[in-house]
């Protein structure tokens, strides 16, 4: 699967995390446990969503981010220790437990810059939280920096065109806005100022004419900063936005029928004789499909005996009466009933010993006797028979967030759907079985699912 690179789906732009300055010390707040809490959320966060970009990435890159995983758990165990016995026992400073925090956050953003991945992973809105979260921990602060951008990728039929900035922007004020430079193919160039949100947030509307499906929108921020108390200069940071293209998805759905000729019917060439008497009173049986069809038919090179069933179950029965006039039973024949799996009867054939029936009356007993035929049909599979018939073949479009509908008609038995998603480098392929046992299924991006008869699929 090829997946973008450089294309700036991910720009967010943690170009310098300065906690800590080899310039003359600035007097420092005290980190709270409380703080550290909502950092092991937020990091904690931007390690699962890692775990949805594991699944639309090569085996190499899949690896690299395992490793920035493993180094974020490492990272949330040296704040958990710091939370629950402090600095000192912990025996960690200040500076290196943000250096490791913001070591692991340079380096999935380092990554995420590389690649450029799908849109709908949630690793953005991680950082942005990241973001927001150190910048409510009270430590030292110096220099202008950017955290995060978003949105990354833009819809272009988006309502809300809002393009926001995160970091931490000490000398903005009316006098000194910080700007935004903003460039696109066959578009020149212009300057906006950039509002100030809450939430150490600053942005502006995109401009609609920057709006060109599938092209980048290339900004240039321009943060002012102080220096040496009075002197106002400005931060230059690169950052970036897509606009995704509408139609990503399409979809090869392949509908599939049972195939006609798979199933043969088959009737067993003579009946089943089952029988009480004397020597086996009782006889009561639940027999199967699959055995009836091994002795009856035995043959297993044209059908596959395994799948039997019935199709149909004639019989018929025969009882002996009683014995003698009075005080015995007769002979008993009951078909119970039959599924397509099994098929069961009850034989009954009590014996009678010498009793008197009267005074001058008597009965020399006996036995009696009870008899069931069974004649069944079989539906048996045919070997050499394909399982399937093609029903219905289509190719679909789809824009992302959206639902498509395909009719597959009452025949349908088995679908196969391969779904793509392409944007133009970024590029992530999946195939999916719906059955009628099993009528849903999913993947990463998309879900498809029939509901009566109509097979829907639901992209994100």
């Amino acid at each position: 699967m090829a997946l973008m690179h450089k294309t700036g789906v991910f720009v967010v732009c943690f170009l310098m995390l300065a906690y800590y300055v080899a310039s003359p010390p600035v007097a420092q707040a005290q980190v709270h446990a409380a703080d550290l809490a909502g950092l092991v959320v937020v990091l904690g966060q931007l390690r699962q969503n890692l775990d949805g970009v594991v699944n639309t990435v090569d085996a190499e890159t899949a690896a690299r981010i395992s490793q920035l995983q493993t180094s974020l758990l490492q990272v949330i165990a040296e704040l958990d220790k710091v939370i629950k016995e402090g600095l000192d026992k912990a025996q960690i400073t200040e500076q290196k437990l943000f250096s490791d925090v913001n070591d692991v956050v340079q380096r999935t953003n380092d990554e995420l810059e590389k690649k450029g991945y799908l849109a709908y992973i949630g690793v953005s809105s991680s950082m942005v939280n990241v973001a927001t979260t150190l910048e409510g921990i009270p430590f030292v602060k110096v220099k202008a920096y950017l955290f995060a951008t978003t949105p990354l990728r833009l819809n272009p039929d988006a309502s809300d065109k809002l393009v926001s900035f995160y970091g931490h922007f000490p000398d903005i004020d009316k006098s000194h806005p910080a700007t935004v430079e903003v460039e696109t193919a066959g578009m020149t160039k212009k300057k906006y100022d950039l509002a100030v949100y809450v939430g150490n947030q600053i942005g502006f509307q995109l401009p609609s004419e920057y709006i060109k499906e599938g092209q980048f929108v290339e900004m240039r921020v321009s943060i002012p900063t102080v220096k040496y108390y009075v002197w106002h200069t400005t931060e230059d940071i690169k950052a970036r936005l897509y606009v995704e293209k509408r139609n990503a998805f399409t979809f090869k759905v392949d509908a599939y029928q049972e195939n006609p000729a798979l199933w043969a019917t088959v009737v067993a060439p003579n009946e089943r004789h089952e029988r009480a008497d004397s020597n086996r009173t009782s006889n009561t049986q639940t027999l199967t499909a699959k055995d009836l069809f091994s002795s009856m038919v035995a043959d297993n090179t044209k059908y596959n005996m395994e799948t039997a069933v019935f199709a149909s179950m004639a019989h018929r029965e025969a009882q002996s009466g009683p014995p003698c006039h009075c005080g015995c039973n007769g002979g008993s024949a009951s078909f119970a009933g039959f599924d397509a799996n099994t098929v069961s009867f009850s034989l009954s054939a009590p014996t009678c010993g010498f009793h008197m029936c009267g005074v001058f009356d008597s009965c020399g007993g006996g036995g009696t006797d009870a008899d069931i035929w069974l004649k069944p049909t079989f539906k048996v599979k045919n070997r050499g028979v394909q399982e399937t018939a093609a029903l219905k073949s289509q190719e679909l479009s789809g824009k992302r967030r959206s639902v498509i509908d395909f009719d597959l008609g009452p025949q349908w038995y088995i679908v196969t759907v391969v779904g793509t998603f392409k944007d133009q480098d970024e590029q992530y392929q999946r195939q999916v079985t719906v059955t009628k046992g099993v009528p849903i299924a999913n993947s990463e991006l998309w879900k498809a699912e029939v509901v009566n008869d109509q097979l829907q699929i639901q992209t994100r």
